[in-house]
């Protein structure tokens, strides 16, 4: 019995390491392909059958651990991009968002598999990014094909009105929005935000740290993707102009001087406020804190919310 739970064991530090290499050839590609997404709309298949036969292989060795949580979120990813394979779908933006985060949760994952040896525990996290998946391809499989994707943007703002409850948060079918999906919203949004609020308290205090602007802007990336598919189109406005505000960090069209990290640490708290409110219903952010607003005046602009 030993014996088989060594061996149990030794198989799961295999599928860990060989999956991390997969992952970390993967990365790369999704980020090129959201780059080409944004821009000329092209797909190279050859990068959809890279990133897919990855997440196939970790479904089918997942499969053979027992690793559940792993294998709904790998099979499901892997039927998206399928649909990119076959022409069935054309690939946007919210696409690649989704796919980051799926690869990110399988990361997340492997940490855990290779300390306890099973993906238990993450079944509400699993279940929440299948669904965001899932609902995707239902609405990959409706669109008409697009000859050029443009570059992601902020939602088209409702009307003002309530936060939606949790039954009505999507766009999609609201019977995908489930209690506990939203509690794993909640939960993935706080830690985004914490992540967020670290890495630009970093650049804050050192304004060359590109790799903590970087991870900032990561986060809150992902952070609008999960605010968009919920419905949350405050947060996601605000989520959107803080990682415009980071782009331009990125492109030397701002300066990260001390008003526009505090700028946008202000949107982090303000996004903080909104997200612990959500469970209670609430969840809605006051029309002049949704965006911020840059003075290109001086060559150190700063960021003020608007008014």
């Amino acid at each position: 019995m030993s014996s088989d739970l060594d061996d149990n064991q030794d198989l799961c530090i295999e599928f860990v390491t060989e999956s991390r290499e997969m992952l970390a050839q993967v990365e790369p590609l999704l980020v090129e392909l959201e780059s080409t997404c944004a821009s000329s709309g092209e797909l190279d298949v050859s990068q959809i059958d890279t990133i897919f036969r990855a997440f196939h292989s970790m479904k089918g060795s997942g499969g053979f651990l027992n690793l559940d949580n792993l294998v709904s979120v790998t099979h499901t990813a892997e039927s998206l991009l399928d649909q990119f394979r076959k022409g069935q779908a054309t690939l946007r933006p919210e696409h690649i968002t989704e796919l980051c985060q799926a690869m990110d949760f399988v990361n997340e994952l492997l940490e855990h598999i290779e300390t306890r040896f099973d993906d238990a525990g993450y079944e509400s996290e699993a279940a929440a990014i299948s669904a965001r998946l899932a609902a995707l391809m239902g609405a990959s499989e409706q669109a008409p094909p697009a000859t050029t994707a443009a570059p992601a943007g902020p939602a088209a703002p409702a009307a003002p009105a309530s936060e939606p409850d949790a039954a009505d948060a999507s766009d999609g079918d609201p019977t995908l929005i489930t209690p506990e999906m939203l509690e794993a919203f909640v939960a993935e949004a706080s830690d985004r935000i914490e992540a967020a609020e670290r890495a630009l308290l970093s650049l804050e205090a050192d304004p060359s740290d590109v790799e903590h602007r970087d991870i900032a802007f990561r986060e809150l990336h992902s952070l609008k993707g999960n605010c968009g598919f919920f419905g949350y189109r405050d947060m996601e406005t605000l989520t959107h102009a803080a990682e415009n505000a980071l782009d331009e960090l990125r492109e030397s069209r701002l300066q990260p001087d001390a008003k526009v990290t505090g700028a946008l640490l202000h949107a982090i708290d303000v996004l903080r406020t909104a997200v612990a409110e959500l469970p209670d219903g609430g969840g809605a952010i006051p029309e002049h804190e949704r965006g911020l607003v840059f003075d290109r005046s001086e060559p150190a602009s700063g960021a003020l919310p608007t008014p």
